[in-house]
């Protein structure tokens, strides 16, 4: 005993077999979804595996001083704000794709037992598989394809900076992200400790300078006095006092010095931030990309959605058609 089929459904299906243009033979909708399903799975299986190697770590900046950080407190009600000087994390993120880091990277050579999936290869623009007749232009475009792969994020509470880098090797992957924190450590403890160190160099220069002023001022002096036991008359006092205010200058201009000096050595070590790895990269044991599973489902309703509305949609292609043909 066969059911009777509603006579909405019955209406429609004969509406949808009279659109359909002739020779085509009309697949069920839940079939065409599964043969697009099928498909797509079948492509899927094309596309390479992409693995991510994560670092965290976060940047230990000196203290402020408490009247510093008063101040602070005290603008801050008035919608004003002090200068930072500690190392923001957000330096951090523009850092690790700009071209000191990434220049360095291109121009290294990638170890042997960083390869894990892929074959051995000497440079990264060999790695991503391009080429170029001008070695400028190749260099450069390793550079973008590097950074197109690279992803960094600051947590919004702890300020824990996290790197990602992408890489079809997992081995590559974690050494692209341990060489990214191996040069932001360099940029740490070289390039933002250089203005310290450039004054303190500087301030060690002119004490030595001061030094040796206060010498020879001194030496003047006792020469002076040594010459001129009595100095009874008034050319020889004006001489003598001359000489003693070269010496107090001289005395003031150095003792100035050394202070400022001693303070610059220890704002080169007090002010120059550090990096503390909290997770150190690792060759990933899973991919992140892609999600195949995501793309037949979505590639399957896709399909199913496309099929039952066939009616609708394919009345409008139609009339788009004539009316780009009018």
């Amino acid at each position: 005993m066969s059911l009777a089929q509603p006579p909405i459904l019955e209406r429609a299906k004969s509406s949808v077999y009279r659109r359909m243009p002739s020779g085509l033979v009309l697949l069920p909708p839940i079939r065409f979804a599964t043969l697009v399903a099928a498909g797509t799975a079948a492509l899927s299986l094309l596309m390479p595996n992409e693995y991510t190697s994560a670092a965290s770590f976060t940047v230990d900046t000196p203290s402020a001083p408490a009247s510093l950080g008063q101040l602070a407190g005290l603008t801050a009600q008035f919608g004003l704000s002090l200068p930072a000087s500690a190392a923001s994390p957000y330096l951090f993120v523009d850092l690790s794709v700009s071209d000191t880091v990434l220049d360095h990277i291109v121009q290294s050579t990638i170890p042997q037992s960083a390869f894990a999936r892929t074959s051995v290869v000497a440079s990264l623009s060999e790695h991503y598989g391009l080429r170029d007749k001008q070695s400028e232009r190749l260099f450069l475009r390793t550079v973008e394809t590097l950074r197109k792969r690279v992803d960094i994020s600051v947590g919004p509470r702890s300020s824990v900076i996290t790197v990602r880098v992408w890489d079809y090797d997992p081995g590559v992957a974690a050494w692209l992200a341990s060489a990214m924190l191996d040069q932001m450590q360099h940029y740490v403890l070289v390039a933002r400790s250089s203005r310290a160190k450039a004054e303190r160099e500087f301030l060690e220069g002119r004490e030595l300078i001061a030094q040796n002023a206060l010498r020879a001022s001194e030496d003047t002096l006792a020469k002076f006095l040594s010459a001129n036991r009595v100095t009874a008359s008034p050319l020889l006092q004006m001489r003598e006092g001359q000489l003693r205010r070269r010496v107090d200058i001289a005395q003031t201009l150095y003792a100035a010095l050394a202070r400022d000096l001693e303070r610059a050595r220890s704002e080169e070590v007090h002010d120059t931030p550090t990096i503390t790895v909290i997770t150190s990269p690792h060759p990933p044991f899973r991919k992140n990309a892609p999600h195949r599973m995501l793309l037949v489902i979505t590639a399957a309703l896709a399909a199913f959605l496309l099929f039952i509305t066939r009616p609708q949609w394919e009345s409008l292609l139609r009339g788009a058609v004539d009316l780009l043909r009018t």
